[in-house]
C-alpha cells in the first residue's frame, strides 16, 4: 500500500509478489515484522488513525506495548482484518471471540499451552474509555468508511487524505441525533420495566430521500461514545406490525385464487376468531384483548392493526408471495416462511425496513440506499464514484394504494398522534409495529420528500416495556417536523389510471345519503365498489363525514377533511400486546394491533 497504487487488479497482484520478494532478500523476518508491526492500521479515532502496535497498545489498553498480556496482544491481532468492525468499542463479544480464535491458533502453531491459552481467555480485560468522537455523525461516518472498504482499503481511507463527498445532511443528522438522545432518555423514564431487569434504551434512526436513495441521516445509537455499534444498520430485531404492510402490498399486486377480485381499501375481511392450519398444527392469532371488529375493510384492517384479519388476507395471497414481495421491496435477511411471518416474526435491520418502505415512497421503484457520492484523491482525481442501483418492484398504482392505504394509521389509526398529538400534519403514511413481548418499538412512515424508519428497544434484546407508539412515534413526529421545516407541503400524487371514491366505511360499499361514516379512498378503474349503500347505519363517531340529499359527498376542500384525507377519531397512544405464542415455536410479535381499542358499536 506504501509504493503501490491503490488499484485492485491482476497486475498490483504481480508487483505485490515481486515487491515482497525484494524485502525478503533485503530485510530479514524479524525486520519485516516490524516494520509492519509499526504501520498496521488498527482502528479509528474520531479523524485520526491509530496505527502501529503502539498506538493500538496505548488506544485500546491505556498501556505500552511492551506491558499488554498475552490476551491483550492477541485481541490486537485479532480485530487486524477489520479495525472497526471487529473493533471492542463497537462489539466487545465480537472482538472477544476473534481473540479467542488467535489464542487457539496459537496453541496449534506451538507457541503457547493449552493451559496458557485457557488462563488468557479467563483474564478480564480491561479497556480504556472510549473517546468522545471528534467526526460529526459517527455512526454515518462509519457506514461511509465500512462501504468504501469494499473498494478502497482502510489504510488508504486513514492515510492518504481523501476528499468523501457524501449524501450527509448535517441540519437533518443534528435532529436526529437530538431526537434519538431525547426520545431514548424518555423512553426510560416511561418504561414499566425498571432496575437491573432492563438495560437503558436504545434508539435508531435512518432517514433517507426515496426518489434517489440518498440516506440525509443515521443515527446507531443513543450515545456513541458508550456505544459504536451501529443498530440502524446491523441490529437485526423483529419487526412486529410493521411489517403487515408488505402482505397487503402482495395482495394489492396479487389477484386472489378462484373469482375473488383484487385487494381494494374497500375490501372486506373478516375479523373474527379463526384458527389457520400450520405443519405444527393449527394456530389462532388473537387481536388485543381478545376484541375483535368483525367484518372490516382492508383499509381499516391495517390503519386498526388487526391480526386476525391480516392473517386471514396473508393466507389468500400466499406466505410465498408475501416473502417475495418483502424481499423485492428491499429486505435481505431471512425470513421464515410461516404463519406468524405477516405479525412481523423475522428479525430485519431498520435499513432494510426503512428501504422497503422507501419503495412504496418512490412509486414502487426500489433505489439501492447510498452514503457516499464521490471519493478524490489529494490531487483532485477521481478514484470512486458511487453506482446507482435501480429495479422497478410493483406498478406505480400498487405503491400509490399502499400509500393510501399506510395514511390510515396516521390520520385515524395507531399514529394519529402524529398529528393530534405532535402537531405534524404534512400528509404523510406510515406503520407502528410493537412485538408481543414489548422487547421492541417501530415506526416507519414517509412524506413525498422523505422517508424515516425509528426503531426503540433495550440492546441483548431485554424487555422495553413500550410499544411503537408510545417510544417510536415521538421521535418520528418531532425528527420529520425539523426535517420538513422550510420545505413546501406537498401531497402523494397519484398516478394515471387512479380514481377516488367515497365508500362507506362500514360495509365498504359505495357511499350513499344514509351513510353516516364514509371514507374516500383511491382504486384502480373497475375495481371500484359500484353497489350503493342504502341502509341506515347508527353513527358510531360523531364526526363522520355525511354525504348530502344527491347521495354524493361534497368535495370539502383544505381542511380537516382535505381530499385524500379519511376521517375517524384519534385512537389511544396506550399500547398493549398480548402474550402467545404460534404453533411452530415462534412467539408472533405482531399480536400487537399497536391500538389499545375496543369494536366500535355494530361490528
Amino acid at each position: 500500500n506504501v509504493f503501490l497504487s491503490r488499484k485492485r487488479t491482476f497486475t498490483r497482484k504481480l508487483h505485490e509478489a515481486l515487491l515482497a520478494v525484494m524485502i525478503e532478500l533485503r530485510y530479514s523476518k524479524e525486520q519485516i515484522l516490524e516494520f509492519y508491526l509499526n504501520q498496521i492500521y488498527l482502528g479509528q479515532r474520531g479523524t485520526w488513525s491509530v496505527c502501529g502496535i503502539e498506538e493500538g497498545a496505548l488506544y485500546y489498553f491505556n498501556k505500552h506495548a511492551t506491558e499488554l498480556t498475552l490476551g491483550e496482544g492477541a485481541l490486537l491481532a485479532g480485530i487486524i482484518p477489520a479495525p472497526n468492525k471487529l473493533s471492542p468499542y463497537r462489539d466487545a463479544d465480537l472482538a472477544i471471540a476473534r481473540r479467542n480464535e488467535v489464542l487457539e491458533d496459537m496453541v496449534a502453531c506451538g507457541f503457547i499451552s493449552r493451559a496458557e491459552s485457557q488462563r488468557a481467555r479467563k483474564a478480564q480485560l480491561r479497556f480504556a474509555p472510549n473517546p468522545t468522537p471528534t467526526t460529526r455523525a459517527p455512526y454515518f461516518v462509519d457506514y461511509v468508511r465500512e462501504v468504501l472498504s469494499k473498494d478502497i482499503s482502510e489504510s488508504d481511507l486513514s492515510t492518504r487524505g481523501l476528499l468523501v463527498f457524501t449524501t450527509l445532511d448535517p441540519r437533518v443528522e443534528e435532529a436526529a441525533e437530538r431526537c434519538v438522545r431525547e426520545g431514548a432518555r424518555e423512553a426510560d423514564a416511561r418504561s414499566p420495566v425498571g432496575g437491573a431487569g432492563r438495560d437503558p434504551a436504545q434508539a435508531a434512526l435512518l432517514a433517507i430521500e426515496p426518489q434517489n436513495g440518498a440516506i440525509r441521516a443515521m443515527v446507531g445509537g443513543r450515545d456513541y461514545r458508550e456505544s459504536p455499534f451501529n443498530r440502524a444498520v446491523e441490529s437485526r430485531r423483529q419487526p412486529g406490525s410493521a411489517f403487515k404492510p408488505f402482505v397487503y402490498v402482495a395482495a394489492l399486486d396479487t389477484p386472489f385464487s378462484g373469482r375473488r377480485p383484487p385487494l381494494t381499501a374497500a375490501t372486506l375481511l373478516d375479523d373474527v376468531p379463526d384458527s389457520f392450519p400450520t405443519p405444527f398444527g393449527l394456530w389462532a392469532p388473537r387481536n388485543y384483548e381478545n376484541g375483535y371488529y368483525g367484518r372490516v375493510t382492508a383499509a381499516r384492517a391495517l390503519a386498526r392493526s388487526l391480526n386476525v384479519a391480516t392473517v386471514r388476507l396473508e393466507f389468500l395471497v400466499g406466505v410465498p408471495k408475501v416473502t417475495q414481495m418483502a424481499r423485492a421491496l428491499g429486505i435481505q435477511s431471512k425470513l421464515r416462511e410461516v404463519a406468524s411471518l405477516a405479525l412481523g416474526t423475522s428479525e430485519v435491520t431498520p435499513l432494510e425496513l426503512t428501504t422497503a418502505y422507501a419503495t412504496l415512497a418512490n412509486g414502487g421503484v426500489m433505489v439501492k440506499p447510498n452514503a457516499a457520492r464521490a471519493v478524490l484523491d489529494r490531487g483532485g482525481s477521481l478514484i470512486w464514484t458511487s453506482r446507482r442501483e435501480t429495479r422497478r418492484v410493483v406498478r406505480p398504482e400498487t405503491a400509490y394504494l399502499a400509500t393510501t392505504l399506510l395514511q390510515g394509521p396516521v390520520l385515524y389509526g395507531t399514529a394519529a398522534s402524529i398529528r393530534s398529538g405532535y402537531g405534524f400534519t404534512r400528509p404523510a403514511a406510515g406503520k407502528t409495529g410493537t412485538t408481543d413481548d414489548e422487547n421492541d418499538a417501530w415506526f416507519v412512515g414517509y412524506t413525498p420528500d422523505l422517508v424515516a424508519g425509528v426503531w426503540v428497544g433495550c440492546d441483548r434484546n431485554r424487555r422495553l416495556g413500550l410499544t411503537g407508539t408510545q417510544a417510536a412515534v415521538p421521535i418520528w413526529a418531532r425528527f420529520m417536523e425539523i426535517a420538513h421545516r422550510g420545505k413546501p407541503v406537498r401531497d402523494f400524487q397519484a398516478p394515471p389510471g387512479v380514481i377516488d371514491v367515497w365508500i362507506d366505511a362500514d360495509t365498504g360499499l359505495r357511499a350513499g345519503a344514509d351513510c353516516v361514516h364514509v371514507m374516500r379512498e383511491s382504486f384502480i378503474p373497475t375495481t371500484e365498489p359500484r353497489q350503493v349503500c342504502t341502509a341506515y347505519h347508527a353513527p358510531a363517531w360523531s364526526d363522520s363525514l355525511r354525504p348530502d340529499s344527491t347521495g354524493v359527498v361534497p368535495d370539502l376542500g383544505p381542511g380537516d377533511n382535505a381530499p385524500g384525507e379519511t376521517k375517524e377519531p384519534g385512537v389511544s397512544p396506550d399500547e398493549k400486546a398480548p402474550d402467545g405464542a404460534t404453533p411452530d415455536g415462534t412467539v408472533p410479535d405482531g399480536t400487537a394491533p399497536d391500538s389499545k381499542e375496543q369494536a366500535p358499536p355494530g361490528l
